[in-house]
């Protein structure tokens, strides 16, 4: 009987991490230090990627682009910035069980843009440092 018990155990708890891979898609919106300019709040993003494994590159004038490439998976985030806030966006990934009905993808989705959101309030710091 403890045996039956231990195997349905086991079963329900491979279940519940099987389901815990996807997450809904969490958007990421930030404040930026009072006194920055623009252009040092695009310099930080983009340093803040370049130290996360992030490339971060110019889309338009208030726009920048992140791109994530790990172990073959693909992550793209738009992040439009001004002087006062940023945000990290959703655009594409492949290789992360992206589920557009349900608007949700694989966890290291949010994990990897919550470190690059981590480490742009750290580059921020510094600048607004000075």
């Amino acid at each position: 009987m403890k045996s039956i018990l231990t195997k349905i155990s086991l079963l329900i708890c491979a279940l519940v991490i099987a389901g815990c891979t996807s997450q809904p898609i969490k958007t990421i919106n930030s404040q930026v230090p009072e006194g920055l300019t623009k252009a040092q709040v695009s310099e930080a993003i983009k340093e803040a990627g370049s130290i996360s494994g992030w490339v971060i590159t110019d889309s338009s004038e208030s726009q920048l682009t992140g791109k994530l490439l790990y172990k073959g998976d693909l992550v793209i985030v738009d992040i439009p910035y001004n002087q006062t806030t940023y945000s990290i966006l959703y655009k594409t990934t492949s290789g992360l069980k992206y589920d557009a009905k349900e608007r949700t993808v694989h966890r290291a989705y949010n994990k990897w843009t919550a470190i690059l959101n981590e480490q742009i309030q750290k580059q921020l710091m510094i600048v607004e440092a000075g």
